[in-house]
């Protein structure tokens, strides 16, 4: 009925078997189906090296699990013998995608403890996240390739598909 009030309309749409979810947008969008990407207020991020770039791509596949510098040594130079040298590589590393998300404005999608790194889950939307949610967008977009250039993402490929086929 007119005129409607605002809480009479909250009320209602809080009754609907399948509820409206609050819109509200992520400056952070990541695309993880096919190759890793970033998007910050709808335009691509560029980080134009290699490692930066898959520490980020690593930190969201985590989902927000803190990891441990010794863990990202370990994933981003998986070939090579840990050493005091690539551990300050990696310090260096960490800090190259904190000044790249610095510098675009959204360096609070990371969290940096003591010798331990994290994304800000709530910070970000994913297509993965959404997936995993089960959320209709996401599991159509999901086409059997996730991460496609990072070896260490090859395992989540299986677990994907099986969860898709079971729905």
């Amino acid at each position: 009925m007119k005129p409607a009030a605002p809480g009479a309309i909250i009320f209602e749409l809080n009754r609907l078997r399948n509820p409206v979810e609050p819109q509200f947008t992520q400056r952070v969008r990541i695309k993880c189906f096919g190759n890793f990407s970033v998007f910050v207020d709808g335009k691509p991020l560029l980080i134009s090296r290699a490692k930066p770039r898959e520490l980020l791509a690593y930190l969201v596949h985590k989902q927000g699990t803190a990891i441990s510098s010794s863990e990202i040594t370990a994933v981003l130079w998986e070939d090579k013998e840990y050493s005091k040298s690539l551990q300050s590589y990696t310090r260096k590393i960490i800090s190259q995608l904190r000044g790249i998300l610095k510098e675009a404005g959204v360096e609070d999608i990371i969290h940096k403890g003591w010798n331990s790194i994290s994304i800000d889950a709530d910070r970000i939307s994913c297509d993965y996240y959404d997936f995993l949610k089960g959320k209709m967008d996401s599991l159509n977009s999901y086409i059997g390739e996730y991460m496609n250039e990072y070896s260490w993402a090859e395992f989540t490929v299986g677990y994907l598909n099986e969860k898709k086929d079971k729905r």
